[in-house]
């Protein structure tokens, strides 16, 4: 059930987006008018002119839905029930109402509604298509719900599409679910303002039914199920989730159908598409296969048969490579403050002026071609305006202005100079011998003496895991004579703490209050005692036996000076390559 501030959203949105009616495709306009111009009037191919245009289908079905609802008991089947119910009359009065869609498909006002009328269509081919493999009950219901669904997206790309560009934008770039960015942006989801409209134009219960999806079982349930069926080809899906949410119902297929629709708009291969095609094809009941097959079959007749200029055609990203996943960028409680900084750069980026038609010219005088303007003699040559001073010779000859010295500070970032990032590289691929001479102990004292004479870290700890003392203590620090804690660190593994989760696989954490991160709860007191410091780089180091031990680094006390990404990248460098040292040395028999 909507909160109070969901209900207070959808009150501010709902009248703006009722009172305005929606313009339709030019095209499918201009073919129906022709049709109603004729003396002979082929209503069947009227509906299936006007069915081409989703925007006007819903036009239509809202009038009929206002006038012969309550006598109907329900919604009309389809356009064609619908033409013949209006009647010619009553449908050329209603075409008068209705504006056609004027500018430029690339403009950037309106491409966004052509684009979201685009996937509408996409998403309501999917429906139909899967209507066929499995009896939905009231599949009627359905397709007009996924059309009333579809309603609210183009009235907020058309009425707000500033704020639909920020949920955009939080959806493609930061991988945010979308009911999430339509929360944080607008107050409300989009169902909701679907569910509003319809409780506004008078839809019959059956059809709000589809539009409740907090009554929509776990999508991780859902996800368990689809893996279920892969390896059992006997498995039939239950009919309730352990919420005790129906599964089987109209609202899962018309989700189904606008999140499959999203998830190919971005990427035909993303995780996204392969999670939504398996979940649907176990609640289908049909071959993983043959669901892939029909969402092709069924993407490139739309493709076909979706002709917009501009608008890219759902099947148009089939040819493109597979891409690298991109997780979630932003959490949930960073969302309000990301939407708030989005505002204000939409609100300071200027709308673009639409481009003016030029005005009729009258007929062109012939006149003569002005004279083009007179080139200046370029100055080193013979001249009688130019000072004698300045002749040919004294100019080539003149000396080269001074040139400031390019900025090199970039390209040691992290280390003292230029001069310490080459001796540090040379001592990595020195350290990758594994026949050097000396012990594990004296490997791991050179990193720590390295980090600390050539990288801008202030204090540089190596600790030892003891095995059987269940323990971490320190074997070398450099940079700590003021600091006796650091070099007497003794930190126990029970209870479970940092070192207890790096020791357990190769791993480093940068722990720093600018840097929200699980790891920070869990940093030993004892280290918190010994360092004094809020900012630190840690990482574990493994031999072929295990953890070997763990390398602390830091910028002092107090945390005056932060750390930056070329001091973790140098850090992270030089623990793994004393790592793959001691892995190395311990298989030729040489470790410890």
């Amino acid at each position: 059930m909507a909160t109070a501030t969901h209900e207070d959203a959808l009150q501010r949105w709902l009248p703006r987006l009722d009172e305005r009616l929606l313009p339709v495709l030019p095209a499918p306009r201009q073919r129906v008018d022709a049709l109603l111009k004729k003396r002979e009037v082929p209503l069947q191919e009227v509906a299936r002119t006007i069915a081409a245009d989703p925007v006007m289908s819903l036009h239509l079905l809202r009038e009929c839905q206002r006038l012969f609802g309550r006598r109907l008991g329900g919604v009309p089947g389809n356009v064609q029930h619908c033409v013949s119910l209006l009647g010619l009359d009553k449908l050329r009065a209603l075409l008068g109402t209705l504006q056609s869609l004027q500018g430029d498909p690339a403009d950037p006002a309106i491409h966004p509604y052509l684009r979201a009328i685009g996937g509408s269509v996409h998403a309501l081919a999917q429906v139909g298509a899967w209507t066929r493999y499995r009896s939905q009950p009231g599949a009627d219901h359905l397709l007009q719900a996924a059309l009333l669904y579809s309603a609210a997206e183009w009235s907020l790309w058309y009425f707000a599409g500033a704020d639909m560009q920020i949920v955009d934008r939080l959806i493609r770039q930061e991988r945010i679910p979308p009911k999430q960015a339509e929360l944080a942006v607008f107050g409300c989801s989009r169902d909701q303002i679907a569910h509003g409209l319809g409780q506004r134009w008078k839809f019959p219960a059956d059809v709000l039914e589809c539009l409740d999806s907090p009554q929509l079982p776990d999508l991780g349930f859902m996800l368990r199920c689809a893996r279920a069926a892969q390896q059992d080809p006997n498995y039939r899906l239950p009919n309730r989730d352990h919420h005790g949410h129906m599964i089987r119902s109209a609202g899962m297929t018309l989700h189904l159908g606008d999140w499959l629709a999203r998830e190919l708009a971005l990427d035909w291969y993303s995780p996204g598409t392969r999670h939504c095609l398996e979940i649907a094809a176990v609640y289908l009941n049909i071959p993983l296969d043959e669901l892939r097959g029909l969402i092709r079959d069924c993407a490139l007749a739309i493709s076909h048969d979706w002709t917009v200029p501009g608008v890219v055609a759902p099947a148009a990203n089939l040819i493109w490579p597979v891409q690298p996943r991109r997780p979630r960028r932003l959490k949930l409680r960073q969302l309000p403050a990301a939407v708030s900084k989005l505002r204000a750069t939409a609100a300071k980026t200027p709308a673009p002026e639409p481009v003016r038609p030029p005005a009729p010219q009258a007929a062109p005088i012939a006149q003569k071609a002005p004279a083009p303007p007179p080139r200046p003699t370029p100055i080193g040559i013979a001249n009688d305006h130019l000072p004698p001073e300045l002749d040919r010779d004294r100019i080539l000859n003149a000396p080269l202005p001074p040139v400031a010295p390019a900025d090199t500070s970039h390209r040691h970032a992290g280390f003292r100079s230029a001069g310490h990032k080459q001796t540090f590289e040379r001592f990595l691929r020195d350290l990758q011998d594994p026949k050097r001479a000396g012990s594990d102990q004296d490997a791991v004292r050179a990193v720590v003496d390295q980090l600390l004479a050539c990288t801008e870290l202030s204090r540089v700890v190596a600790i030892l895991y003891q095995r059987q003392a269940d323990q971490v203590e320190t074997l070398y620090a450099a940079g700590c004579d003021n600091h006796p804690g650091l070099q007497r660190l003794t930190v126990y593994l029970q209870p479970v703490n940092l070192f207890t989760h790096l020791l357990k696989q190769p791993a480093s954490v940068w722990i720093s209050p600018d840097r929200p991160n699980p790891m920070n709860a869990l940093v030993p007191g004892a280290l918190k005692r010994a360092g004094q410091a809020s900012e630190f780089f840690i990482m574990s180091v493994f031999d072929h036996r295990g953890p070997f031990g763990l390398f602390y680094a830091d910028r002092g006390p107090g945390g005056q000076t932060a750390l930056s990404n070329p001091e973790y990248a140098a850090f992270k460098a030089a623990c793994t390559a004393c790592s793959k040292l001691l892995i190395a040395r311990g298989k030729q028999g040489n470790g410890r």
